[in-house]
């Protein structure tokens, strides 16, 4: 009995630290705001095991879809530097940069 309390007691104590789902999505806006992508995505993905089915759906989509536009800022930057600073060219790059923008432009929709 004992150990039914002690692992009751855990698990309140888990819940207890866990944001709820609204004030998360507050939290990532805010985060957003000030254009902190990466730490939204922390925030979207940290206790994601112990959120709802549903939670953790919405918060893995949301989170795989900024991951995916943090990419790419990151693609258009690295061949902004090679057209900077005349660098060695790197078709793979582009290649890449190209087809994330088009799979972007196809499958992103922005309301």
């Amino acid at each position: 009995m004992t150990l039914a309390i002690r692992l009751t007691q855990e698990e309140n104590l888990v819940a207890a630290k866990i944001p709820p789902y609204a004030d998360l999505l507050n939290q990532v806006s805010a985060t957003n705001e000030q254009q902190d992508y990466e730490k939204a995505i922390d925030l979207l993905d940290e206790d994601i095991a112990n959120r709802t089915p549903d939670e953790q759906r919405k918060a893995l989509k949301i989170s795989g879809l900024m991951s995916v536009l943090v990419a790419s800022k990151k693609l258009k930057r690295a061949i902004s530097t090679i057209d900077d600073y005349d660098l060695q060219d790197d078709p793979a790059l582009r290649r890449i940069s190209a087809a994330l923008s088009e799979w972007l432009s196809k499958n992103l929709v922005v309301e």
